[in-house]
């Protein structure tokens, strides 16, 4: 069974969490990149906006051959309590009506509806499992993320 890991990560927290689930279930890892890349303040204010009109941002590549895989695990981090615009344009271009999908978020405060959001959007049919890292405010030092990275492969586990 091939699995295809795709997450979208600004800062690279949720990069790290996909990392140890791709190396977990021996997945391949895809990147989602905006053609303009999200910087404090546009995170920050732009991507309310967006949110709220349902703006998919341009992408440097989304061509995935999903065909070839078997199982899609999508990450996000949370912004404003919902999921990242780029996901939302990775996700427009993709046929994921006859997969099983995972989803799960990174955050630093609260979820919010990030993850019923992102259901509602895939298809909550078929998404079959969920997760939710809460990494906090602040940086995260080696024990901490350790516990996440764990948690991680844990949750990878699970069919």
């Amino acid at each position: 069974m091939k699995t295809l890991v795709v997450y979208y990560s600004r800062k690279g927290n949720t990069k790290r969490v996909a990392e140890a689930i791709a190396n977990e279930l021996s997945a391949e890892l895809f990147e989602i990149k905006p053609l303009k890349k999200y910087g404090f303040f546009s995170a920050l204010f732009a991507s309310k906006s967006q949110i709220k009109k349902g703006v998919a941002p341009p992408l440097e590549d989304s061509n995935v051959e999903m065909n070839k895989y078997n199982d899609v695990i999508v990450g996000t981090p949370v912004w404003w309590g919902s999921f990242a615009p780029p996901v939302r344009s990775f996700l427009r271009k993709q046929d994921l009506s006859r997969k099983p999908v995972r989803i799960f978020c990174t955050c630093g405060g609260k979820p919010g509806n990030a993850i019923e959001d992102l259901k509602n959007f895939i298809g909550d049919r078929n998404v079959k499992t969920t997760m939710e890292f809460k990494m906090g405010n602040r940086k995260l030092n080696q024990e901490k993320w350790t516990a996440i990275e764990t948690a991680a492969r844990e949750w990878a586990k699970k069919r």
